[in-house]
């Protein structure tokens, strides 16, 4: 009883509210804790390639990271093209072995049936042992492959190195600072070009008015051929130096000429700040080996038959190389052009043309 002779049992009472506190506060606890959501424990990400070395490679531009176990391997050590590969040390000595290879030449077309570009290595895509892909990066075009060989967990590996590949940053001021200054001021023009590239005006004030070579100090012939000797049409190329041809007063006329080609590229593009047609003549695997560019609002004492013709570095191709002698001769079927181009002395070229500019 909570009252005893008319009196108020306070000690009863104090102890009731003590319980009842006790016991609601668990159950609030227990209600709050249950509806807390479960927090698992943190774990750290550790960075699987902090401790990687880094492949720096100035001459192509170009770094990579790759395991403290591998070893780099320079497949062309000629120079010309970007070949690398990349294996773990104990496979020395191996004749075929498991890592990744990346190029910027499909010299023998083993990517021809590779179509969608990927930059990343699918199982699914294994043949023979193999992964092939290919992808594009700052506008060049890499290939690259994962070998497994009995090692399937290695395309983990061959992913999170192409994942830090890239091409360095390119500091164009620098690399342009020593260049010449050519100045027409006849026919109102200038072009900059590096100090081992030489400017010959040319032209007999007959057959050809004016014209201006731009090309390397090679010391030797710009061509260097077979002449396949059918109707004197065809060159076998061994080798053709890049060149730059200005020719503002007696060009043929590019459509006419480029007719008979299979891979051609035309457009109209901004050169110079001046609209022009552009025709570029590929190689079958995708590459310019020559390319056109004519001024349609010409300058000062340029006609409108003018034109920019460019040669690109062709090297080393053997008999699968050959190049019409005249690109105007008419030919029994399409034309198709298997060389190989060099893809720096290419980007030297059309760095040339950037700074290309009209006086007026």
């Amino acid at each position: 009883m909570l009252i005893t002779q008319g009196k108020t049992n306070w000690k009863f009472i104090l102890i009731v509210v003590i319980l009842a506190a006790i016991v609601g506060g668990g159950a609030l606890w227990f209600s709050a804790k249950k509806e807390l959501p479960y927090q698992p424990p943190e774990i750290k990400k550790v960075d699987e390639i902090a401790n990687w070395k880094t492949y720096r490679n100035e001459e192509y531009g170009f770094e990579i990271k790759y395991p403290e176990s591998w070893e780099v391997l320079n497949n062309n050590p000629y120079g010309e093209i970007l070949d690398f590969s990349f294996r773990d040390k104990k496979y020395e000595g191996s004749f075929e072995w498991p890592g990744l290879r990346i190029t910027d030449k499909d010299l023998v077309g083993e990517f021809s049936d590779t179509k969608i570009p990927l930059r990343v290595f699918k199982k699914e895509e294994t043949e023979n042992e193999v992964i092939k892909i290919y992808f594009d990066e700052r506008e060049r075009r890499l290939y690259a492959t994962c070998a497994l060989y009995l090692e399937p967990a290695i395309i983990e590996t061959c992913n999170q190195m192409l994942s830090t590949f890239r091409f360095l940053e390119e500091d164009t001021e620098d690399e342009t600072a020593d260049w010449k200054t050519y100045r027409n001021e006849e026919y109102g023009f200038e072009v900059r070009y590096p100090i081992d590239w030489e400017m010959q005006e040319r032209g007999d004030g007959v057959n050809y008015a004016e014209l201006f070579y731009l090309e390397k100090e090679v010391g030797d012939s710009q061509f260097q051929f077979i002449d396949l000797g059918v109707d004197g049409d065809w060159y076998q190329v061994t080798r053709m130096h890049s060149e730059i041809i200005i020719d503002p007063t007696d060009a043929n006329d590019p459509d006419s000429c480029l007719s008979n080609f299979v891979n051609v590229q035309r457009g109209e593009i901004d050169f110079a700040g001046r609209k022009a047609i552009s025709w570029k003549l590929l190689t079958e695997e995708g590459n310019v080996w020559r390319s056109h560019i004519k001024i349609l609002n010409p300058p000062r004492d340029w006609k409108e038959n003018n034109w920019i013709l460019i040669n690109y570095l062709i090297y080393d191709t053997g008999e699968n190389c050959k190049i019409p002698v005249s690109y105007c001769s008419r030919f029994e079927g399409r034309v198709k052009v298997f060389c190989n181009t060099d893809k720096k002395d290419s980007e030297i070229v059309n760095q040339m043309l950037s700074t290309f500019r009209f006086l007026d």
